[in-house]
C-alpha cells in the first residue's frame, strides 16, 4: 500500500458481502502467511469504553444511534466485570441522534421517573420515563462542551435534574427542538419546528444549553480520554475520587 491513498487502499478491499479478499503482509522486511478475510458490512460503533486508573470506568458516546443503548449495556457490563467503582460518561462533541437512544442511555443511570418531555406546537406534552434498566448506582460524572447537542443535551439535562451525576465541562450547544421535514409537490421539502424538548424539571434548553455543575475550560489540543492531556477529564476524575472517598468514610464503622 506504499504510495496509495486511503481511498485507493480501501477500494482494493471493498467488494460484495460474503466474498473473500486475501491480504499479503510484510512485517519487519519479511513476508508472513497471507491472511484471507470475508467481506461484511461494517457497523460503526458509537460507544467506546476503557478503565482509567483507580478503577474509574470511562465511556465515550460519539452519537446517539439506533444501537447505542445496547452498545452501552455491553460497555457497562465489561466495566462492571472489571470492578469499576465510578463512571465518566463523555458526551463532548456528540451532536445527538435518536430520541429513543437518549432515553435508553439516560435510563442506565436514572432508575425511574421522567427523562424528557416533548411539547408539541399545540402544547400537548408527552413525557418519556426511564425504562427500568439502570445499573447499580455509582458516582457518575458527565463531560460536555459547546458541541454537545440535541439528544446529548437531553441525557445531560436528565442526569443533572435527577441528581444521579455531576455535569462537568462547558455550556452545551442548546438545540432542544424537534424538526419535521414535509415533502412539497414540486419535489422540494420544507423543515418546520414541530415540538420542543423539556428536561425533567421543565427546563427549555433551546438556545440556552445545559450549564455544567462544575465549569472547566477545555485545554489547548486536548486528547479526549487521556487524563494527562485532558483537563476536563482530569477534573471529572478528581471529583469522582472525592465522592468515592466520602462513600468509603461513610462505610467505615465508627470506633
Amino acid at each position: 500500500t506504499k504510495g496509495m491513498t486511503v481511498q485507493q487502499a480501501s477500494s482494493k478491499l471493498r467488494g460484495k458481502e460474503g466474498t473473500n479478499v486475501t491480504l499479503g503482509i510484510t512485517r519487519d522486511n519479511a513476508s508472513v502467511t497471507p491472511i484471507t478475510i470475508t467481506r461484511q458490512k461494517i457497523h460503526q460503533l458509537s460507544v467506546y469504553e476503557k478503565m482509567l486508573p483507580g478503577k474509574i470506568g470511562y465511556v465515550d458516546i460519539t452519537v446517539f444511534g439506533r444501537d447505542t443503548g445496547s452498545e452501552l449495556d455491553t460497555a457497562l457490563d465489561r466495566l462492571q466485570q472489571e470492578g469499576a467503582r465510578a463512571v465518566v460518561l463523555d458526551l463532548r462533541d456528540n451532536g445527538g441522534g435518536y430520541l429513543e437512544a437518549a432515553v435508553a442511555v439516560s435510563s442506565k443511570f436514572i432508575p425511574s421517573g421522567p427523562i424528557v418531555s416533548v411539547e408539541s406546537r399545540a402544547s400537548n406534552i408527552t413525557t418519556l420515563e426511564a425504562d427500568n434498566t439502570a445499573i447499580p448506582p455509582v458516582p457518575l460524572a458527565v463531560l460536555v462542551n459547546g458541541y454537545t447537542a440535541s439528544a446529548s443535551e437531553i441525557t445531560s439535562g436528565a442526569i443533572q435534574d435527577s441528581g444521579v451525576g455531576t455535569i462537568v465541562g462547558t455550556k452545551t450547544f442548546g438545540k432542544g427542538v424537534v424538526q419535521t421535514i414535509y415533502p412539497m409537490p414540486d419535489g422540494s421539502a420544507i423543515k418546520i419546528t414541530t415540538a420542543r424538548y423539556l428536561t425533567p424539571r421543565n427546563r427549555d434548553i433551546n438556545h440556552l444549553g445545559i450549564t455544567p455543575d462544575v465549569v472547566v475550560a477545555e485545554n489547548k489540543h486536548p486528547e479526549f480520554g487521556t487524563p494527562a492531556k485532558d483537563d476536563q477529564l482530569t477534573q471529572a476524575v478528581q471529583l469522582l475520587d472525592q465522592k468515592l472517598a466520602k462513600l468509603s468514610d461513610q462505610d467505615t464503622p465508627s470506633q
